[in-house]
């Protein structure tokens, strides 16, 4: 019985693998959908460039009449280029030319200033588009909804390709969460539903980043530098101690330099932003909110200074503060006291180096690597124990 089974299981397949050999017109499943290129973090009451979207439909899904709304949220306008909050008309949607890429719908603006529109473009991925000898007709049916709708027969063919560029979008004071861009088409429309997040507006709560830079290894004291940028306007919280980075035990700040700013208003990080060392303590003052994302830089020196405390290893920073800062945890380099030629390694070339300086009388503060006040076999014990 189990072998007519399997027999019967094999005609079938054979059945239907002959079946699309000799019909290779057959349908195949649709592959329709949205696809979000990216889905930045912007900020409320202001004009931000969301997310590009790529619409893809398979060949002989769309027909002449075929339409498609594009909603965003509330509080979210298609706005005309440069005008913050006054919503596009219909006559700012039409066709804005060609060229090598394709075809443009709204406006397109300068590649460093660009608006909201539509491309179509002739190929892609050397496929050609089905929509590209055809045309759009995009209406404003609210100041957040746009209608897309295809004027005449797209070929059957090819697969059928679209960018969504919303590219100067008013975000209204108070707006928070995902961007979710809304695809709407009536039933008999070829163009699919879908839903895709195209951006994300103080999501984080204002969360503050801290990156530092520097070098793998130090013995004594090594300059790194801090960068600390607000994933949105005011996410920096006026308040003292806004932002505060802890060495561990035996490590100190000193000799921080001036702040360089990197995004935002000058006269602002000048005015309102005042940092202090304190021990293993640096601590940012803020005196008010930010207008722009602000984003600041400068250098500061980490030192071994109480080495009997500071443990060898990797340094790590804890950051905190009134404002949400993120990561908590911070690598600022590794301190390696056994180094002694400083060429970023423990080897024979430090016991060497180790045992020259203690014949000809060495300098107690630089060589006493296990801290017990003398400088001696133990010393060059200590070393080769950590040997890597």
């Amino acid at each position: 019985m189990k072998s007519r089974i399997n027999l019967l299981l094999l005609l079938l397949t054979v059945s239907f693998v002959a079946v699309l050999i000799l019909n290779p017109a057959a349908p195949v499943q649709a592959y329709n959908e949205y696809r979000a290129l990216s889905a930045p973090m912007l900020s409320d009451n202001e004009a931000g460039a969301l997310g590009a979207v790529l619409c893809v439909m398979s060949p002989g899904c769309l027909n002449n009449g075929d339409s498609v709304v594009f909603r965003l949220p509330y509080g979210l306008v298609w706005s005309r280029q440069g005008e913050n909050d006054t919503p596009m008309t219909n006559s700012d949607w039409v066709k804005d030319g060609s060229d090598l890429a394709g075809n443009y719908y709204g406006q397109r603006g300068a590649l460093e200033n660009p608006g909201n529109h539509i491309l179509v473009p002739q190929m892609l991925g050397g496929d050609d588009n089905a929509l590209y000898d055809v045309e759009l007709e995009v209406t404003m049916l609210s100041e957040r909804e746009i209608r897309v709708q295809i004027i005449g027969e797209p070929s059957p063919q090819d697969d059928a390709f679209m960018y969504i560029h919303p590219k100067y979008v008013w975000v209204g004071e108070g707006y928070y969460g995902q961007v979710n861009l809304v695809a709407d088409a009536p039933l008999n429309s070829g163009f699919p539903d879908g839903t895709i997040t195209i951006a994300h507006v103080n999501v984080i709560g204002g969360t503050v980043s801290v990156n530092v830079t520097g070098v793998d290894t130090f013995r004594d004291k090594e300059e790194i530098t801090l960068r600390i940028t607000e994933a949105a306007h005011s996410g920096l919280i006026a308040k003292n101690e806004s932002v505060k980075l802890e060495l561990p035990s035996g490590f100190t700040w000193s000799n921080m330099q001036s702040i360089t700013t990197i995004k935002g208003d000058k006269d602002y990080v000048d005015s309102f932003i005042t940092i202090r060392t304190n021990e293993n303590e640096l601590i940012m003052d803020v005196g008010g909110v930010s207008e722009s994302v602000t984003s600041i830089e400068f250098k500061v020196t980490i030192n071994a200074a109480y080495k009997v405390f500071a443990r060898p290893g990797v340094v790590i920073v804890k950051a905190s503060g009134a404002s949400d800062v993120s990561p908590s945890r911070l690598w600022a380099g590794e301190y390696n006291p056994y180094d002694l030629n400083e060429d970023g390694d423990t080897n024979i070339l430090d016991l060497l180096y180790l045992s020259q300086l203690i014949n000809d009388g060495c300098n107690y503060e630089e060589t006493d690597v296990n801290f017990d006040g003398r400088v001696d076999l133990l010393d060059l014990l200590t070393v080769a124990q950590n040997m890597y």
